[in-house]
């Protein structure tokens, strides 16, 4: 049995939405298992394999980054004058920029080369303590190359010093060139080999659907979803980020996990995604970059909707891989308090990736994955994003890495 004790501020994140906190704290774990958690000077008079003293430091669950798109081939930095210049998101994929030449790029790269990215991408993130993250395909689309991303992402997660790794698939991203002129043969790829292909080696958890102009429509989105839990994957989406395309109305009818990006969705949608029981989740840097409006955060808030903060890593529209960025923008650009981003990166992106059973709360039976933060407090550590004095560590699968 470990213990760290102490603490200065324990955030448990018990409760759904609201933040609970214990101070001058300690908690102790056996293996991967948290065993007691409660005052200091409660703690159980017994031997402990280490005893730590974490006086100067907050602790909070693991930070989950539930949105990323891992690994790639290539970058698109040339787009960013594009995009000073005025130039859409949508525009630039019609000129052939965009998530068409990330997958040009993805597919010319060697597995080496796209293991060695995964792990430099992943190690960032958890430098910002992240523990957990979600894992995305999408720059393959082909049977071939969204298995082969898939497998890299197996092979990263045998490394117990990198974060934990949810994969998704996405083969859903946009139509790939080769299939231009047949979409409906691309829709077929994804339903009939590439989603039981992956189902049976079982590389991924989740299936995730890109539902905008210039990619799948609503019916499409609904179809691929029904195709991908026959399978037993569960869904994700990408809505509403560039136009309203009834997210929550599909959210609903799909029975999707999360839903992500949302900077367009209605009040009706609203509506239909409190009823759906699906997790929002925003990604800030997407929408700073892409200068769009945030996602309306506090009508989702008040609505009682859970929502999840996320990096959206990508090449294109989110190339931060950063999760204290996103937290602080959620703060600054989204209205959200600091309570609700830490509660947005702990409970809610547990609840994003369905396992909030098991992590996002630091409670007896969790698991012992634990972000140490150097500072008087979460408030402090998010609203200076990061400042050099908070220096920041992580306890994974019980173990300090």
């Amino acid at each position: 049995m470990r213990v760290l004790r102490k603490i200065r501020t324990l955030y448990t994140c018990t409760e759904s939405h609201q933040l609970s906190a214990i101070t001058n704290a300690a908690v102790v774990w056996k293996d991967d298992s948290i065993i007691w958690i409660g005052e200091d000077n409660h703690l159980p008079k017994q031997t402990y394999k280490q005893e730590l003293d974490a006086s100067d430091y907050i602790v909070t669950p693991g930070f989950i980054d539930c949105h990323t798109h891992l690994t790639f081939g290539g970058n698109r930095w040339q787009e960013t004058g594009m995009k000073m210049k005025g130039a859409s998101y949508l525009e630039i994929a019609e000129k052939g920029g965009g998530i068409r030449s990330t997958v040009r790029e993805t597919r010319n790269a060697s597995d080496a080369e796209l293991l060695t990215r995964a792990r430099y991408h992943a190690d960032l993130l958890a430098r910002d303590g992240v523990t957990t993250l979600e894992a995305k395909t999408g720059y393959g689309l082909s049977l071939e190359h969204e298995i082969r991303v898939l497998e890299i992402y197996k092979q990263l997660s045998q490394d117990n010093s990198m974060p934990r790794i949810f994969p998704t698939l996405l083969a859903a991203h946009t139509i790939p060139e080769e299939y231009q002129q047949n979409r409906e043969d691309y829709i077929r790829l994804i339903c009939e080999d590439i989603i039981p292909s992956v189902s049976q080696k079982k590389l991924a958890l989740f299936n995730d659907i890109f539902v905008e102009k210039g990619s799948f429509s609503f019916d499409e989105a609904v179809m691929i979803s029904s195709v991908a839990k026959k399978n037993g994957l569960k869904i994700k989406l990408h809505v509403d980020q560039l136009s309203d395309q009834r997210g929550g109305e599909l959210s609903e009818q799909t029975g999707a996990i999360s839903a992500d990006h949302l900077e367009f969705i209605s009040d009706e949608s609203i509506a239909a995604l409190k009823r759906s029981g699906t997790v929002a989740v925003s990604l800030p840097i997407a929408s700073l970059q892409l200068k769009q409006p945030p996602l309306p955060a506090r009508k989702l808030i008040e609505n009682g909707i859970p929502l999840a903060v996320a990096t959206d890593f990508n090449p294109g529209s989110a190339p931060v891989p950063s999760l204290i960025h996103a937290m602080n923008l959620a703060v600054v650009y989204q209205r959200m308090t600091a309570e609700e981003v830490l509660l947005g990166v702990t409970r809610f992106a547990a609840q994003a990736l369905d396992a909030h059973h098991e992590f996002g709360q630091l409670k007896v039976g969790y698991k012992a994955d634990f972000t140490m933060i150097k500072a008087d407090s979460i408030e402090e550590h998010i609203y200076a994003a990061g400042k050099k004095t908070h220096e920041v560590k992580r306890v994974l699968r019980g173990e300090f890495v």
